[in-house]
Order: structure tokens, then sequence, then C-alpha cells
């Protein structure tokens, strides 16, 4: 373990040259590191920060350490090293095997592809998330509030930004309706009954959302990514003010607790991301509990989760997730307070730190199924 922190300790007192062990059975040496100088160690540390990222991905915290715990024993019964260990774990969550000598690390996968558009493309699609939000305020007799007041004031500045990539205004379609776009598909295909029972329940929740809030809905729901950024930030890592400011609103978002209970579903591309096993594997997470450390969101629309989640396929084989929300978990029902073109999604956000936990894994279907309960 101290092996894959590298060199980051400023002496050699502090690193336990003195003589003292850092735990049972200790051999650890304290190395000399010269700045453009090879060093003794460099390859266990590159070898075991890589098996670190390898098999915590999709996990934080404590569930992480779990993860990686599951991958050394699973290390053990298979007889594998840990260098063969990395290498089916790269295997499995689709990372490039880097070339050359072991200390050649190469390119590697670190998960799900951040976004890299240009400042400009993105301040684009903001632009396009903020006019759709804009016109829903206005429609909604709100065009003269703070809400709507600062929404313009954003959009100035995002134009600016833009430059080229400004999206062009929107165009009046001859012949009516029957376009192509997300806000022309259909609500139904699946938990009907759910959505009118949710609308009933988080009536007031919806009524008494203000206007910043829903602003913050609406650039979560925004093409263009942006909620990567509000994780980000929600995690503690490096992030703007505005996905800061956005990630404390959707705090207050999820706050309805449900009154009933409902089953929602979930598609994901990669097992190996979400689940750090294979789908052939599944089995092995049964009965697992897992804190949940950021929002998630769920659909009652199983058709929607299947069709639109779950492909194409990526690392590992693609999953669809069976979420059975318990009476008392708090969330934001979306559809009535977020952007009209996503109403079709009927997504439920979910609140960080309720707990999941794995119960069954079903193989009847095209993909397999895994049936979660989710309690506050």
């Amino acid at each position: 373990m101290l092996a894959s922190r590298g060199p980051v300790y400023k002496s050699r007192e502090s690193a336990g040259g003195g003589g003292r062990g850092f735990h049972d059975h200790c051999d650890c040496r304290a190395v000399l590191v010269r700045n453009g100088h090879d060093w003794e160690g460099r390859e266990a540390f590159e070898l075991y920060e890589d098996l670190w990222s390898e098999a915590t991905k999709g996990y934080s915290g404590h569930a992480a350490e779990l993860a990686l715990r599951r991958e050394l024993d699973r290390a053990g019964r298979e007889g594998w090293t840990h260098q063969e260990l990395l290498n089916h774990l790269r295997d499995e969550n689709g990372s490039a095997r880097p070339d050359g000598d072991k200390g050649n690390r190469g390119a590697k996968s670190t998960g799900a592809a951040k976004s890299t558009q240009s400042d400009s493309a993105f301040a684009a699609n903001q632009v396009r998330v903020l006019e759709a939000s804009l016109a829903k305020l206005e429609a909604d007799g709100k065009g003269h509030s703070a809400a709507a007041e600062w929404q313009r004031a954003q959009l100035d500045k995002f134009r600016a930004q833009a430059g080229d990539d400004l999206p062009a205004p929107p165009q009046a379609a001859d012949g009516g309706g029957g376009g192509g776009g997300p806000g022309s598909r259909p609500l139904g295909g699946g938990g009907d009954d759910d959505r009118v029972r949710l609308d009933d329940e988080t009536h007031q929740w919806a009524t008494d959302l203000s206007d910043e809030v829903r602003t913050s809905v609406a650039l979560w729901q925004g093409r263009d990514r942006f909620y990567e950024r509000v994780q980000d930030a929600l995690l503690g890592e490096t992030a703007s003010d505005e996905a800061v400011q956005v990630a404390d609103h959707l705090l207050l978002a999820t706050s309805h607790p449900l009154q009933g209970e409902y089953t929602t579903w979930r598609g994901v591309r990669s097992s190996a991301a979400s689940f750090g096993v294979a789908d052939s594997d599944l089995e092995r997470i049964v009965g697992e509990t897992r804190p949940m450390d950021r929002f998630v969101s769920v659909s009652l629309h199983r058709s929607l989760a299947l069709d639109e989640f779950t492909r194409p396929e990526l690392a590992g084989g693609a999953v669809l997730i069976e979420v059975r929300l318990k009476p008392g978990t708090r969330v934001a029902w979306l559809a009535p307070v977020g952007l009209s073109d996503y109403v079709y999604q009927q997504e439920i956000l979910l609140r960080p730190g309720t707990t999941q936990r794995i119960v069954a894994v079903d193989r009847s279907g095209t993909i397999p199924t895994v049936i979660m309960e989710v309690t506050p």
C-alpha cells in the first residue's frame, strides 16, 4: 500500500527511514527520488497506482477500498500475480494496455469520458438550455422574476462566449406537429400509474420549489454533459462556481420524501464501470450494500432505460437496473419542474447519502437485470 503512494515524503525521517515500521512484518524501505532520474520502486508504484485506478472505477471512499479488496481476493483465488490482475481488469474495463517496456505506462482509460468540447461549444450548449428554461418561465407567467432576470444575464454572457458556435434562433416549422425532437416523444410505455401517483404526492413540493432551483434542474438536464461538472463539485473535485451552485440547488431539490414505494429503472452501458465486475459475474455482488455518494437518475419508464441508456455496450457489458425506491427516500421528480424536452424521460433524481442494496440478478431478458433496493 505504501508503494502505491509514490514519492510523497519530504525527508528520510518522515518516510520511516529511522527504522520504525509502518505495519506488522514490515520490510518497506525509504528510497531517495531525484527529479529527472529513475528510482528504485517506480515500477511497483506505477503497478499499484494503476491497479487502484482499474479496480475502483465507479467507486469512491470506503466503497472503493472494498472494491480493491474484492479484486485482490479474486487474484488470490485465481492464482494471479498483481500484474496479471491488472491486465484482466484493463481488458474488462476496456482500458488500453501500455506499450513498450513495463515502465512505459502509455494511455489508459479513466472510465466514463469527460467532455472535451471547447469553451465556445460549451457556451453554445448553455445558451440552448437557458433559452428553453427562460421560455418555460415566460410561459408560466414568471418572465419578470428574479430567476428570469438572472437567466437573461447568463444568456448574454454565454452568447458572447459562444461566438461562431452560437445556435441559430429556432424557426417555425410548416405543417404543425410531428417533429423529431425529444419533446415530441410519447409519455406512455411504462410507469403511467406511478407517474400520476408521483405527480399527486409531489404537487406541493413542486409548487414550493424556487425559480433558482428550477434553473439548476434545467442546467443539470442540458445536452452538454454539464452534469459531470456538477458531480465533480459534489465530490469536492475541481469545479466552477456555477457547478457548485447547481450542486447546492440540487441538494435542496432532492428533498421530497416518497410516501409510497416505486419501481424505477436505470440503464448502464458498462457493468465493469458501474459494479466493478463483468456482466457474467454480477451474482458475486448480490447482497452488497453501497452508499450513494453522488446524484443518481432513474426513470419510471423501463423501455426508455433499456433502449436509450444501455447502448452502445461498453466494458463488461450493458446492464438494466431495477431500482425499488422505498418510502421515505428523498428525491426530486423532474418532470413538472425541468425542461419540457425531457418530460418523456420521467426522470427521478436520487439524493446522495441514500443506501442501495443489491438483492438479485435476473437473466431472463436480453441483457442482465440487477435488482436493487434504495432506502433513506
